[in-house]
């Protein structure tokens, strides 16, 4: 039985991303894909989403750009980033980002499904592995 998460799903890359649409899919109500900014944020402003899971190296820097518009239209919206480029330890923009509040989580690809299930059916009572204490 599927669980009754809504999930929008935002990278402009299509490596893996239908596979990762397809499986998501099988395990959640509603998921919702979205290649860019202008995209992403017209669907979000139409429905309502339990969590949303964005790229950050997407084209332009959109991923931060999309993260602080759905900040700003809802600041407790739950946020799931993925990168796969480490934390660069001299600067910590992504975990700021990221981090600046306990509705946003940050996971490494390549994507292990059973941590992305993980991560979002206990996103609440979750710590983001990434971030560091300063």
């Amino acid at each position: 039985m599927k669980k009754d998460h809504a999930v929008l799903l935002i990278d402009n890359l299509d490596d893996g991303l239908n596979s990762l649409k397809k499986s998501l899919s099988r395990k959640y109500q509603t998921v919702i894909m979205a290649p860019d900014k202008e995209q992403a944020l017209t669907i979000y402003r139409r429905h309502s989403f339990d969590i949303v899971i964005v790229a950050l190296e997407m084209y332009k820097n959109e991923g931060y750009q999309i993260i602080d518009a759905i900040n700003r239209f809802n600041p407790d919206q739950r946020i799931l980033t993925y990168s796969a480029v480490p934390e660069n330890p001299s600067s910590n923009v992504s975990c700021t980002v990221c981090t600046k509040s306990n509705r946003r989580h940050r996971i490494r690809k390549p994507i292990q499904l059973e941590d992305l299930y993980h991560e979002i059916e206990h996103f609440d009572s979750l710590t983001c592995r990434e971030a560091r204490s300063d």
